[in-house]
């Protein structure tokens, strides 16, 4: 059971990405790239969910979910490049 909804959740997150990156915002998918957050809240907790069940098949439906969200947050993950800035005083 555990198992399918993992599958099922990698399968609407990897869909959502594709669509999203294939047709832009379109009205019909505003609603979930809305709330991704939301929808990459989850994550955690299937990922605790596929090493509990130790599935081979929920652990592999999971990899392209963590790349998805790799590339959806990575930029706001990374520090920016420089150096520190300096301050002024006149």
């Amino acid at each position: 059971m555990i198992v399918t909804v993992i599958v099922v959740y990698s399968a609407v997150v990897v869909g959502w990405f594709v669509l999203n990156r294939l047709l832009g915002d379109v009205w019909w998918l505003l609603p979930i790239t809305g709330a991704q957050q939301v929808l990459f809240s989850l994550l955690p907790v299937a990922l605790i969910g596929a090493i509990g069940t130790r599935s081979y098949k929920a652990t592999v439906s999971l990899t392209p979910v963590v790349i998805v969200f790799g590339v959806v947050f990575g930029p706001l993950l990374v520090p920016k490049i420089g150096g520190p800035h300096r301050f002024r005083i006149w």
